[in-house]
């Protein structure tokens, strides 16, 4: 599906699902063209899961000699039926199911990097290019065995090869690494230089000397299994070959010798050997010669069975040390307390406890290098327990309260505590001691301890809240300075909120009290009002009325002169103070014989003296007015009409002008004015 063009774009390709011979000469062509980068089929399947022949491509000459940076083969594939793999790719990942590398199975390539993946278990002789090197090898963990030959000769440079320790390895053949490549003109160009300076193989069971060409220093080890050790083989060129073994170590774990042939071990080969085999390899036929030495076997780990204890006081207990291995040189251990004041431990491990506390226990080596440590904690009880609060009010059911206990010491061993509600139907209280209100009422919550049984206690109310409120008066008359009581009632009766908030509408009038005092201030009428503090719902009101009462009263006149029946004169009243509620006055006569009063209007009624009183009606206070009422016998009127010249004087004392007219005057025989008519 893709066109000609972009056919010569490709670079790299990735392909996925199933491949057969006309695709994989497709991909041939983009080889041919620009496809010199990744090429990735490592999810692809063939078909079959096979590759024939030349990797399926056609006697021209194989495209796949094309170069490629890197070429990952398809994790299905599990068998290839061809000669060699012909390629040129700078590296190869052969991750798949085919199990064996056959003979020259990478024969003619010029692959500079190979990584085999972890289904190979098998590497045949001359499975890698001869005479064409490598520049890496990544061999598998899953490597049983690597034949006679295997990498011979295709591998100069084995620093970056990994084969420092084969974990599975039971069978290593004769120059598997080892490269002799020569000509007419050149020496042998060895690669012992890039070996490792430390070659593991815990699994081995036969092992060819002769596999690598040893620098000097080099440490082999051979795992307990090994039963053959072969110190010579024959090369290419079929001539008995053994290795140079200056200053190589060997280390043998088994304690039974392996087979060996004694007569290579003339130069003194060392050979580390378990200690109790010493003897045995000595007198072994195929060892005699080699330099045997007790392998040193030290301490690498010491192991505690428990870390973690907790004990009581003058309690003892016995901690245990594992030397690992259990066989090294020396397993001698040192116990010691890091707080001797709290626990003290014995040569043996025995940990005695002194006081409440906390040490650590070390098992260590003589030279202390290695060590493991238990900690050791003294327990200490809990000695009290208390909460946060003694008591709390939840307002409305649903409502919560987190309370927390505290438990001393501190270094308590267990500070549990375990809560319980007296009551479930007033409070619930939950593991970690929330209280939930679930109805009205108290109850007690407790916490108790786990360690002593020691408890605290807090007590729950649930309030009741006020439904309503009245007063005992609806209206309330006061005078002004006057204070009265009110009485507010609240229902239901047990209700846990019973304050109330007073107020009154306009203080100039009447003030009222936080107790529902009022107090009159000056006349008027207003509204106090009693509120629930717990319900703003709940509320009454009194109607306040305010008197002033009257404090005195005065009149007009406190004299008055009548001359004759009939003679009228008009007092005038005022009552105290001017703001009094009640100005209702009742006029009163001493002497109705000699005056009558109404209103204020005083007639004579007869000759003599009487008093006018008027009384106010609230307080019953008095003022006072003489009245006297004179004959007019002996009384002259002068008519300022006729009579021009005369200075007249009123009662008063003002001068009165006779030469106004139309005034008439009436006086006594000796001149005083009685009255003056207009």
């Amino acid at each position: 599906m893709i066109n000609y063009g972009d056919q010569q774009t490709v670079q790299n390709l990735k392909v996925t699902g199933y491949l057969n011979d006309d695709d994989i000469k497709f991909i041939g062509t983009l080889i041919m063209m620009n496809l010199h980068g990744v090429l990735d089929l490592g999810d692809a399947s063939m078909v079959n899961n096979s590759l024939d022949g030349d990797f399926g491509l056609p006697a021209t000459g194989g495209v796949f000699r094309y170069p490629l940076q890197k070429m990952i083969f398809p994790k299905s594939l599990e068998s290839y039926n061809g000669w060699d793999i012909n390629m040129k790719a700078d590296s190869v990942v052969f991750d798949t199911k085919i199990s064996v590398i056959t003979n020259s199975f990478f024969r003619g390539t010029n692959i500079q990097h190979l990584i085999l993946g972890e289904n190979v278990t098998t590497v045949n002789g001359y499975a890698t290019p001869h005479y064409l090197y490598f520049k890496s090898i990544h061999l598998p963990s899953s490597l049983i065995t690597i034949q006679d030959f295997a990498f011979n000769n295709g591998l100069n440079d084995l620093s970056s090869s990994n084969i420092s320790e084969f974990p599975n390895l039971e069978y290593i053949g004769y120059l598997a690494f080892v490269n002799d490549k020569t000509s007419s003109s050149n020496p042998p160009q060895r690669n012992r230089e890039t070996l490792p300076d430390t070659i593991k193989l815990p699994k081995i069971k036969e092992y060819s000397v002769a596999a690598f060409d040893y620098k000097e220093g080099m440490h082999i080890y051979l795992g307990e299994d090994v039963t053959n050790v072969y110190p010579k083989s024959k090369n290419v060129y079929s001539t008995d070959w053994m290795p140079s073994l200056k200053n190589v170590t060997f280390h043998i774990a088994a304690v039974t010798p392996p087979s060996t042939s004694g007569d290579r071990w003339n130069n003194g080969l060392k050979v580390y050997v378990p200690k109790e085999a010493v003897e045995t390899y000595k007198a072994h036929y195929g060892w005699k010669y080699a330099n045997i030495i007790a392998e040193p076997k030290p301490l690498e780990q010491i192991e505690l069975t428990e870390h973690e204890i907790a004990i009581e006081v003058d309690e003892q207990h016995q901690l245990t040390a594992n030397p690992i291995p259990a066989n090294a040189d020396d397993i001698t251990i040192i116990w010691s307390s890091d707080n001797e004041q709290v626990v003290t431990v014995s040569e043996t491990g025995l940990v005695k406890a002194i006081a409440r506390g906390e040490a650590n226990i070390t098992a260590s080596s003589v030279d202390g290098t290695i060590k493991d440590v238990c900690n050791v904690l003294v327990k200490t009880h809990a000695e009290s327990v208390s909460l946060q609060t003694s008591s709390i009010g939840l307002v409305n059911i649903g409502d919560t309260y987190q309370l927390e206990a505290t438990v001393l010491p501190e270094n308590a061993i267990d500070k549990t505590v375990n809560w319980k509600s007296a009551n479930e139907q007033v409070c619930t209280v939950s593991n970690s001691g929330l209280v939930t209100a679930t109805g009205i009422g108290s109850t007690l919550v407790t916490a108790t301890t786990v360690d002593g049984g020691l408890t605290a206690t807090c007590v729950v109310k649930v309030l009741q809240h006020v439904d309503g409120l009245t007063l005992n008066k609806s209206t309330l008359t006061l005078k002004v300075g006057e204070n009265e009581d009110l009485q507010a009632t609240i229902t239901p009766s047990n209700a846990d909120n019973k304050n109330v908030l007073w107020s009154s509408a306009n203080n100039q009038i009447a003030t009222v009290s936080n107790e529902g005092n009022v107090a009159a201030v000056k006349a008027g009428e207003v509204i106090v009002t009693a509120t629930s503090e717990d319900n703003p719902d709940a509320k009454a009101t009194c109607k306040i009325i305010v008197i002033q009462p009257v404090t005195g009263i005065n009149i007009s006149e406190n004299t008055c002169l009548l001359h004759g029946i009939g003679e009228s004169a008009q007092l005038t009243a005022t009552v105290l103070p001017a703001d009094a509620s009640n100005k209702t006055i009742k006029w009163s006569s001493s002497n109705e014989g000699v005056c009558m009063v109404s209103n204020g209007t005083v007639v004579s009624t007869g000759f003599g003296t009487a008093v006018v009183i008027a009384t106010t009606e609230d307080g019953g206070f008095m003022a006072y007015c003489t009245v006297t009422v004179e004959s007019v016998t002996g009384i002259e009127e002068i008519n300022a009409d006729t009579q021009y010249d005369t200075n007249y004087f009123s009662p008063d004392g003002k001068r009165i002008n006779t030469l106004q007219r139309g005034i008439n005057i009436i006086r006594k025989k000796d001149g005083t004015i009685v009255k003056v008519i207009r």
